[in-house]
Formats: C-alpha cells, structure tokens, sequence
C-alpha cells in the first residue's frame, strides 16, 4: 500500500510538472518546431550512441561483477540492462530500473548482495563521471558558473553528492556517524554487508578507472545525442556548454521525485539551457526527442521482460 501511494504521488509529481511546462509554452511556435524536426540526426543518434551506450554500460556492469566473481555471459547481462531500462519508465528517477536488474539476477547467482553492490557501484561511477565532465567543461564558460546562481546550486549539489561517495566508499566513517541514532542500527545491520562490498571495490583501483573512463565516454555519448538532437531542428549549441548542461539535467534527473524523472528533466532543460540563449519551445523539444528515443530503446526491454524465459534461455 505505502509503495503503490508512493508511485502514484511521484506520478502526480511527474505529470503536475509536464502539465505546468507545457501550458508555460507557446503552442503555434512548439508546432512549428516539430514539423521542423529533421528524423535523420535522430536515427543517427540512436545507432551511434543509445544502443551503443547500453553496450558500455553493460561492459562496465560486468567488470564490477568480475570483482566478485560472477561472470555471466554478456548477452545475459544486455537483456536483464535492457528491462532496466523499461522499467525505468515507471519507477521514481533515472535508476529506478535497478531493482528488476537485483530481483532477476539473485535467481540467477544467489548473491542478492553483491549484484546489489555491482549496481550501486555501477552508478557511483557514472555519477563520478557527470561530475567530472560538469567541472571540467565550466573551465571553459567561468560566466555561465558566476553569472547563474542556479549553477552554483547544482555545485552545491554536486559537492553534497561527492560527500555522499565518499561517506559509502569509507565505510567505517559511515558506520561510526550512523551509530550515533540507536533507531538507525537495525537498519544498518541489515545493509551493512552490502556496504562492505561497495567499499571493497577501493582495494580495485584499476577496475574503478576502467569503469570511471567507460562513464566518461557513455555521458559524452548523450551529449553528442543531444547536440544531434538539436540539429535535427537547425540548432548549433556550443559543445562545451552542452556537456555542462547535459550533465546537469542527468544529475538532477537522478532526484527521485516523479517516475523515471518526469517534468524533471523537462523543467531543468527548459531553465538551464535558457541560460545559453536556447528558447524553451527548442529547449522542450530536445528534452522529449531524448524522453521518447529512450522510450523507444527501452520497449526492446519490454519485448525482452514479455518474452524472457525463452530470451534468457537463449543466451
């Protein structure tokens, strides 16, 4: 009852967000906008780097695996990333879809708590990633940081989640701040194993740069996407300031308050890319030109989810 109130509260979120942009918007100028769309930078941008960045992602997720000795047969691993990804559409965030990856492969390895760990680790590095590529790519626009508060806030933002890292990847500061509140120890007794393992991966530096450098090239991978996205509607956007942009839409679409980022990720494009002088009807049309290329990425992980004992069989 409380998880099904809490999916349908996020899905208010979500759809209280997109209802709020979209009578914001200019209805003859957003029109005019989608006829004006080019398909061709669309289908270039998914075969060179939606199916391709599941593929990355998939390399990555099987390095850190490795660590703990479960090695599945990648094309194992593509179908259960692939209905992630689906059902990403209908749980809170970006990362909701992490759930159905631990669910299918404790099945299938019986270790619930290092595919746990493999996932969480997983995201730490593309959050690693997102950060690294949102500050390097502010050296080249020092004005957008300065002359913006709302950039300085996703600093904060950012700073926050780095201490977040850190606090998970040491794991005794953790243990000793969390058994400070006696109401807490209960529940990080029964975590607790999971974060051991999060925090065993420091003793693996080279599989952490490995998967650090594949994070870097999948987010470069939807930031050309989406400098492909505004082409497609007669949009150059300075590549620098994309990459900052882009890597701040990710990082407050991973806020889990509307279901697979609803309104979110839409709101904040509008915001930041406004911030570079792209008008929000452009601005809106990229975001859902990415929304529903996703989508349509992910309704091959529903085929796969529909159909999975004989696709898994198979691999």
């Amino acid at each position: 009852m409380k998880k099904s109130s809490t999916f349908f509260l996020k899905l208010i979120v979500g759809l209280s967000l997109i209802f709020f942009i979209f009578s914001r918007i200019e209805w003859n100028e957003f029109i005019n906008t989608i006829k004006r769309i080019n398909l061709v930078y669309i289908y270039i941008s998914m075969i060179l780097f939606f199916f391709p960045g599941v593929w990355l992602s998939v390399c990555k997720w099987k390095k850190l695996m490795l660590v703990h000795n479960i090695n599945l047969p990648f094309k194992q691993l593509y179908l259960y990333y692939l209905i992630g990804i689906f059902f990403n559409n209908f749980l809170p965030s970006t990362v909701g879809g992490d759930v159905s990856r631990v669910v299918y492969l404790k099945h299938a390895t019986n270790k619930t708590a290092e595919i746990t760990a493999s996932i969480i680790m997983e995201r730490l590095t593309g959050l690693v990633a997102l950060i690294f590529l949102f500050l390097f790519s502010a050296i080249f626009d020092i004005s957008i940081i300065f002359g913006h508060p709302i950039v300085l806030y996703i600093i904060i933002l950012i700073f926050l989640s780095i201490t977040a890292i850190y606090l998970l990847l040491r794991n005794d500061v953790l243990e000793k701040h969390v058994c400070k509140f006696r109401f807490l120890i209960p529940l990080w007794e029964k975590v607790n194993e999971i974060f051991e393992l999060v925090c065993n991966y420091w003793n693996y530096k080279k599989v952490l740069l490995y998967t650090i450098i594949i994070s870097i090239i999948f987010v470069m991978f939807g930031a050309l996407a989406t400098y492909l996205f505004f082409l497609s509607i007669g949009i150059k956007a300075p590549i620098f300031d994309l990459i900052l942009i882009y890597s701040a839409v990710q990082l407050i679409g991973m806020l889990p308050i509307s279901i697979n980022s609803l309104g979110l990720s839409e709101g904040a494009s509008i915001i930041l890319y406004g911030l570079i002088g792209i008008s929000s009807v452009d601005a809106l049309t990229v975001a859902l030109m990415a929304r529903f290329s996703l989508m349509l990425v992910s309704l091959s992980g529903g085929v796969i989810f529909i159909f999975r004992n004989i696709f898994i069989e198979q691999s």
